[in-house]
């Protein structure tokens, strides 16, 4: 016990700021950000970052388009099908989260909808008529 009451200071070496709470009792503070270093490199200017692939491209379809090999990182917006023979071509970067997203729209009669064998669909996937439908695919992962 006796050690632990060592180690603390002794309130008589204290400045009065330690006491006062006032910054201004404060000696040699920094005035702005400028009086510091950067050495962790921060960014200081304005970067542009526009062309970044951050932005999603949008593929319309027709309904002609019954058979499709989805890039990844691309939406693919169907119109009404009957049929939809869906497969996934390889990423080209497998270091980042790839995702398959398509749109599409059954009709009067449920749309039949192929997914190739790797892909994991919930049990309870039912494709009805007249519905939109979302369908996002990750890891071989289907959520609709």
């Amino acid at each position: 016990m006796s050690a632990d009451i060592n180690s603390k200071a002794n309130t008589a070496d204290l400045a009065s700021v330690a006491f006062s709470g006032d910054y201004d009792d404060l000696t040699n503070c920094p005035i702005g950000v400028s009086s510091f270093t950067n050495d962790a490199g921060y960014l200081t200017t304005h970067q542009d970052i526009s062309g970044k692939a951050d932005k999603i491209p949008r593929m319309e379809k027709t309904n002609q388009d019954t058979s499709v090999a989805l890039e990844p990182n691309k939406l693919y917006v169907f119109p009404e099908m009957s049929t939809l023979n869906i497969s996934l071509t390889p990423p080209l970067d497998t270091t980042i989260v790839n995702q398959y997203h398509f749109i599409f729209k059954s009709g009067n009669t449920p749309t039949t909808l192929t997914l190739p064998n790797t892909v994991y669909q919930p049990d309870s996937f039912i494709i009805r008529a007249n519905k939109i439908y979302e369908i996002n695919i990750m890891e071989n992962c289907m959520m609709a």
